[in-house]
This record gives C-alpha cells, structure tokens and sequence, in this order.
C-alpha cells in the first residue's frame, strides 16, 4: 500500500475514537453534546496512536475505552483497537 494510501487509513481511525469516547462518557452519566450547549467544551489536547498490526480499508473493529483522572480538571482516555474477526489488538491510543 503507498504511503499516502496508509495515511487516509490512519486518519479516518480518529472520528471512531472520537465517537467511541462520546459512547463512553454517555454510559457514565456525562451528556457530551448538553455539556456544549452549556459552553463546557471537551477536547482532546493529544493523542498517541500505536499500531500494533495495520488496520486496512473495510476491516471490522471496535474500541475499548478507559479513564483516569489526571487532575481537577483533566482526564485522560486510553483507547484500544481491536480486529473483531479474531478480536485481535491492533493499536494503543493515549
């Protein structure tokens, strides 16, 4: 696969982990979207991503999701990927 081919790959990864961060904080009791709409805005300052196996257009996974709270005011996430035909890890995300 060219390079540029395994960048677009690796990018469309983000909105994904995005989302499966919204899923989770939704199952804690922590309405993303209300907290916008009050001016509270949750963003990401970093995110580390550490392929383990590539992942390749059309392949099937989910993410895993944890937290820690990192201070007052900050949390950190920490995100897997994994490869559901043979629920394989594929990537680390901090």
């Amino acid at each position: 696969m060219p390079p540029l081919a395994i960048a677009v790959v690796e990018r469309s990864i983000l909105p994904h982990l995005e989302h499966a961060r919204h899923v989770f904080l939704k199952e804690q009791g922590v309405d993303f979207a209300a907290l916008t709409k009050r001016d509270i805005h949750m963003v990401a300052i970093r995110v580390a991503l550490d392929y383990l196996h590539p992942l390749r257009s059309g392949d099937t996974f989910f993410v895993g999701v944890n937290i820690e709270r990192a201070s007052r005011l900050r949390f950190c996430f920490f995100q897997d990927i994994w490869w559901c035909p043979s629920v394989t890890l594929m990537g680390l995300i901090t």
